[in-house]
C-alpha cells in the first residue's frame, strides 16, 4: 500500500523517540511528520509550529516515566504527595491534547501510558508495584474522562499492548539509554498497525453485521443428529467454550453489530434450542435476521444484506466447514470470513483475535441498531397491505431537525463518512473538520432525527451548507440513512434548509450532485424540488422566495436551535 493524498497526514508527539514508529506507519501507507522529541506540552498548544508541514491528525504517545520523571523518582523514594502530582498533570496534558480538535481543527489520538519501567523499578516488588499500579489506574482514568468529553479524540491503549505481548519481549533498555527509544522492533511494528487502526477507526466503515453458523459454532454438535438435548452449550467442556463464543458475540450486539443467524438446518429445531436451551446467552430478540433453511450461504446473505440495508462488505461470516467457507468466499470475496476451530479450546477468542471489531466508535443509535431492525421488519409488514400513501399517513411521521448539535458529532461523521447511496456530493470529513464547521460562523450543519407509530429511526440525515456568500448560500453535502427513502424526509430537510436560508437574507440557494458508482438515485433530487439546471454542470439553483414544500403526511419539529447562528 502506498500513501495516497487522501489519507490524513500524521503528526507524531512522543515523549520517547518515534522515529521508529513513523518509519513503521509509512511502511503502510502514511505520510508522518515528527515534533521533537518529549515537547507534548508545547506540541498540542501550537501544532502548526511543531512539524515541518501540515498534518491532518496528531498522535500523542508518552510515558509517565519520560514526562514526569523528577516526580515518578519522588514517589518511588516514598513521596506520597508525589502520585497526586503525576495524576493532576496527567490530567491537565489529557485536557490539553483534548483542546486540539477544538482549536486547532486536527483529529487526535491520545495514548493511554503503560506502567512505568527502568529507573531501576522491579515490577515484582510488590512494596512499590501496588503504588505504581494504584497511581497508573488514576492517570489513565483521568486521561480516558478527558477524551470522553472529545469525540473527536481517539485513546490508543499503548499500556495493554504492552501488558498483552510481555514486558521481556518489548522493553529494549538498551535502546532507552542510548536513543531515548525503548521498545524493540517487533513491538514498533505492532504499535504502528495498531496506532493506525486507530486513527482509522474515526473514518474507515467498521462490520455492521456478524452472520453466524449455528451447529459447531453457537453449540457444540449438529442439532439435527445429537437432538435439542445432546448439543454442547454451557456447563463443562466443550459446551463452556462455546458459551464463551455467545458472551462476546453477545458484548458485540450491544456495542451495535446487528446478529443474523446463517444455518442450513430444520430451522423449527433451531428455534427450539433458542427457546428450550437455558444455557443460551443469545435469544431470539438479539437476532436482527434469519436464515435457517437448505439454500447456498452465499445467496442467504445476499437477501441479508439488502434485508438490512447493508452493503455486503459490512458482513463478517462465521462458520465451521470448510465447504461452506470457501463457497462464500469464492462467491462474495468482498464478505469477511472467520472460520471456527476445530478445538472448542480455541473458539472463545476467534472474534477478539480477527481485529476486526477493534476501534468501534459506537453512538446511540448504533446501539439500538438491531431492535430498529426489528422495528422496520414491522413497517415492512404494514407497508404490504397498504398503497404507499396510505402507509406513509398510516405512519405519523415525525421529523426533527437541529443545527449545529455538538451531542450528535459523532453519529453526523459517522453518517458523512458511511452514507454513499443517499449522497448528493460523498464529501467525506473527520470529527473535527465537521466539529470546525458548526463552531464557524459561514456554516451550518443540519441533522434530521426521525420516529414514527413503530418507534425511532435515529439521526438519519445530515445537510451542511455553505453560508459565507451571504446572497447564495451553498449546499456542500446533504445524505440520508436509506432506511427512511421514499418516506419525504428528504423534502422536510429541503424545506428546512431553504427556509432558513431565505430567512438569513439569501436571494438563492445552490445545490451540487457529483455522481459515483452508488448515488445514481439521487441524481434528479434537486429538479424535483424546484431547483433549476445553472450553466455549471452537476449545479442546481433555486431562487427565493420558492421554498419546497414540507410533505403533508410528517409532523416537521424545529427546535429552538434550528435557525441561523444568530439565532440560535
Amino acid at each position: 500500500m502506498s500513501a495516497t493524498a487522501d489519507l490524513p497526514t500524521v503528526g507524531l508527539a512522543g515523549s520517547f523517540t518515534t522515529q521508529p514508529v513513523g518509519d513503521a506507519l509509512e511502511k503502510l501507507g502514511r505520510t508522518v511528520q515528527h515534533a521533537d522529541y518529549n515537547q507534548i506540552h508545547t506540541t498540542c498548544l501550537d501544532p502548526a509550529s511543531a512539524f515541518e508541514e501540515a498534518i491532518e491528525h496528531l498522535a500523542v504517545l508518552w510515558r509517565v516515566e519520560d514526562v514526569f520523571e523528577a516526580d515518578l523518582i519522588a514517589l518511588l523514594n516514598g513521596d506520597d504527595a508525589a502520585g497526586a502530582r503525576i495524576v493532576d498533570q496527567s490530567r491537565e496534558l489529557a485536557q490539553l491534547a483534548c483542546s486540539v480538535p477544538e482549536n486547532h481543527g486536527l483529529g487526535v489520538t491520545l495514548g493511554l501510558p503503560p506502567y512505568p519501567t527502568g529507573l531501576g523499578i522491579d515490577p515484582l516488588d510488590t512494596s512499590t508495584s501496588i503504588v505504581l499500579s494504584d497511581v497508573m489506574a488514576h492517570v489513565r482514568r483521568a486521561t480516558i474522562d478527558q477524551a470522553a468529553s472529545q469525540s473527536a479524540v481517539r485513546l490508543f491503549d499503548l499500556g495493554r499492548l504492552l501488558d498483552a505481548r510481555g514486558l521481556d519481549k518489548t522493553y529494549d533498555g538498551r535502546n532507552q539509554l542510548l536513543y531515548r527509544q525503548p521498545y524493540r522492533r517487533a513491538l514498533v511494528d505492532e504499535m504502528a498497525s495498531e496506532l493506525l487502526a486507530v486513527i482509522n477507526s474515526a473514518s474507515i466503515a467498521a462490520p455492521k453485521v456478524l452472520a453466524l453458523d449455528a451447529d459447531n459454532t453457537l453449540w457444540g454438535g449438529i442439532v439435527g443428529e445429537d437432538g435439542i438435548s445432546g448439543i454442547a452449550i454451557g456447563g463443562t467442556f466443550p459446551g463452556n467454550a462455546f458459551r464463551e463464543f455467545q458472551l462476546a458475540v453477545k458484548a458485540l450486539e450491544r456495542r451495535g453489530i446487528m446478529l443474523a443467524i446463517v444455518s442450513k438446518n430444520d430451522a423449527a429445531a433451531v428455534d427450539e434450542v433458542f427457546e428450550d436451551r437455558e444455557e443460551m446467552v443469545l435469544t431470539k430478540a438479539d437476532i436482527a435476521a434469519w436464515r435457517v433453511n437448505w439454500t447456498n450461504k452465499s445467496t442467504n446473505l445476499k437477501e441479508i444484506a439488502d434485508e438490512l440495508n447493508i452493503g455486503l462488505d459490512s458482513i463478517v461470516f462465521v462458520d465451521d466447514s470448510d465447504f461452506e467457507v470457501e463457497e462464500v468466499r469464492t462467491a462474495l470475496p468482498m464478505v469477511r470470513i472467520i472460520q471456527v476451530p476445530e478445538d472448542p479450546e480455541d473458539i472463545p477468542g476467534i472474534l477478539a483475535e480477527s481485529g476486526l471489531f477493534r476501534n468501534l466508535s459506537a453512538t446511540a443509535e448504533d446501539g439500538a441498531r438491531t431492535a430498529m431492525m426489528q422495528t422496520e421488519q414491522k413497517r415492512t409488514a404494514a407497508a404490504e397491505v397498504l398503497s404507499h400513501e396510505e402507509f406513509l399517513a398510516s405512519l405519523e411521521l415525525q421529523v426533527t431537525i437541529d443545527v449545529d448539535e455538538e451531542q450528535s458529532l459523532g453519529r453526523i461523521t459517522q453518517l458523512i463518512n458511511k452514507t454513499n447511496q443517499f449522497n448528493l456530493t460523498t464529501v467525506r470529513r473527520s470529527e473535527a473538520e465537521v466539529q470546525a464547521l458548526m463552531r464557524s460562523d459561514d456554516h451550518r450543519v443540519y441533522s434530521a432525527s426521525v420516529s414514527d407509530r413503530f418507534g425511532s429511526y435515529g439521526l438519519v440525515g445530515v445537510a451542511i451548507v455553505d453560508a459565507h456568500d451571504p446572497d447564495a448560500h451553498e449546499v456542500d453535502s446533504l445524505l440520508m440513512s436509506c432506511r427512511v427513502l421514499r418516506r419525504g424526509v428528504e423534502s422536510s430537510i429541503l424545506n428546512v434548509v431553504c427556509g432558513n436560508a431565505h430567512d438569513e437574507g439569501a436571494q438563492r440557494i445552490r445545490g451540487r450532485f457529483e455522481p459515483t458508482a452508488k448515488n445514481s438515485q439521487v441524481a434528479e433530487l434537486y429538479p424535483e424540488h424546484g431547483f433549476a439546471t445553472s450553466n455549471e454542470e452537476g449545479v442546481f439553483e433555486l431562487e427565493f422566495p420558492d421554498v419546497p414544500a414540507a410533505p403533508e403526511h410528517i409532523d416537521l419539529v424545529l427546535p429552538e436551535a434550528a435557525g441561523s447562528k444568530d439565532q440560535a
